[in-house]
């Protein structure tokens, strides 16, 4: 696997049924797979971009109810491997200076596939 953007100490996936790989090093990352292939010293390799994330954002766009503090959020959100990367990525949550936060929408909950037009040609 080629990682791209920032380095990372650790992993971690959220509790949700569609689960989404995130990562901690400088700061809170998204961990986004693609369907693209690069060759590296000879070798093909899967591509993930590590993507920087908001922490406080990331939370109240996929956590229901929006009103359960960061510190909950950490057992609340997230699987860790190791109850040391649990301790780390709690320090780090503690540490946060801005929580102010913006909604991603595209974190949310699925939207509703819109609905067939019945003029339309095609079954």
């Amino acid at each position: 696997m080629l990682f791209i953007g920032d380095s990372f100490d650790f992993e971690f996936i959220t509790t949700a049924s569609n689960p989404v790989r995130c990562a901690l090093g400088k700061q809170f990352c998204v961990l986004l797979f693609s369907d693209n292939t690069a060759v590296y010293r000879r070798t093909a390799h899967h591509v993930c971009f590590v993507v920087p994330v908001h922490y406080p954002s990331f939370v109240r766009s996929t956590l229901k109810p929006r009103d359960l503090s960061l510190k909950e959020s950490v057992d609340h959100l997230f699987k860790f491997k190791t109850a040391e990367d649990r301790s780390r990525f709690s320090t780090y949550v503690s540490s946060l200076t801005n929580v102010d936060f913006k909604i991603i929408k595209e974190l949310g909950p699925p939207r509703k596939a819109p609905k067939k037009n019945k003029t339309s040609q095609w079954p």
